[in-house]
């Protein structure tokens, strides 16, 4: 059992709809951008993002994209959490869940900005085996909509 975003499914996986992570490009505090950011004004800036095929990856390969760019200084790293650091670090810009971001916008190391077009959201879903259908799992999963819940994370 996970919580996953933006899965492709599988025959032997069931996945539930959990709601829509939202998301927002971060940038350094440092940095003096003109908003809202574009991808033409943002292709030639250092940009953070997870690898291929994370869903964070084609999030922001795709809003390059349609403008016809790829960012010409992208870098990879595997965890959400360092890659925040990164830009408050002013190392790059991410695209970031929001309710990661406000913590690292709090702290006053990044800034989030508009964007045009927008970022495109996440979508989580809970995901199990497809062929277990217990107490456990239906227990898990009513907790997870708890959490989530209380904490305000979806969108």
């Amino acid at each position: 059992m996970a919580v996953i975003l933006n899965p492709i499914g599988h025959e032997k996986m069931s996945l539930v709809p959990l709601g829509t992570q939202p998301t927002t490009w971060v940038v350094p505090k440092a940095w003096e951008i003109a908003e809202p950011i574009t991808p033409r004004g943002m292709w030639l800036l250092p940009v953070v993002t997870n690898p291929a095929p994370s869903a964070m990856y084609p999030q922001v390969t795709g809003w390059f994209a349609a403008d016809g760019l790829m960012p010409t200084q992208m870098s990879v790293c595997t965890s959400v959490s360092i890659i925040a650091e990164l830009v408050a670090g002013g190392l790059g810009a991410a695209l970031l869940p929001v309710r990661m971001a406000e913590r690292y916008v709090r702290d006053g190391g990044v800034r989030a900005v508009e964007s045009s077009p927008p970022a495109d959201n996440g979508r989580l879903y809970i995901a199990s085996r497809a062929v277990v259908d217990d107490v456990k799992v239906g227990a898990m999963s009513k907790l997870i909509r708890r959490v989530v819940g209380e904490i305000e994370y979806l969108g």
